[in-house]
């Protein structure tokens, strides 16, 4: 998905990236993916995953339970605490974003929550048709399966619709989606119908 980071010194940059991955023991090769975003050197392409060849749900789930968490397709009734969430902890473009997810029948908006609090979310068909994306997870439940879930019960969601291909667009860990779903990078795809945005 989309990023912003403010430009400052690369070394510095460097070291918050490296203390914010060792803390949530993200894999070396999203710390090494998000110092080339966050300098400017890394391309945010589309990506192509088959959704006929996805993991089963069931290789992810006893984790993520394990940790406290359910993951779950949001309710219409719950728009506003989702909305709320996704607007303070990621931003209001993506609040915006998944309003589109809630109009859909069923509700193309999934949730992580633990202790009845929203701890992540994912959503799909929103951004265009076939599209997934945007996601999140506040940070300190990074790296416990809950990323990993949520995109799977999204991918899911839209291969009931019938899709035999699914989009992650621009996506920032790539790295990510090539080893848990086989995503293909999708040629000359960046920016996509990520340009002449409103400011």
């Amino acid at each position: 998905m989309r990023y912003a980071f403010p430009r400052t010194h690369p070394y510095l940059l460097r070291f918050v990236a490296f203390e914010f991955f060792a803390e949530f023991e993200f894999p070396a090769a999203y710390l090494l993916s998000t110092i080339k975003l966050i300098l400017g050197q890394e391309e945010m392409p589309d990506l192509l995953v088959n959704l006929l060849r996805l993991p089963l749900l069931e290789s992810v789930l006893p984790a993520v339970a394990e940790a406290g968490v359910v993951v779950r397709r949001a309710q219409p009734f719950e728009i506003t605490p989702v909305r709320t969430f996704v607007e303070r902890e990621f931003s209001t473009a993506w609040a915006d974003e998944i309003s589109v997810g809630f109009a859909n029948k069923p509700v193309s908006v999934f949730i992580a929550t633990a202790e009845n609090q929203i701890i992540g979310f994912a959503a799909y068909e929103c951004t265009r048709r076939c599209f997934f994306g945007p996601t999140g997870v506040v940070q300190n439940m990074r790296g416990r399966g809950v990323g990993k879930a949520l995109l799977l019960e999204c991918l899911f969601g839209l291969r009931q619709m019938g899709y035999v291909y699914g989009i992650i667009g621009r996506a920032g860990p790539i790295d990510f989606y090539q080893n848990f779903v086989d995503a293909l990078v999708i040629p000359d795809s960046d920016p996509g119908i990520y340009s002449d945005l409103l400011k």
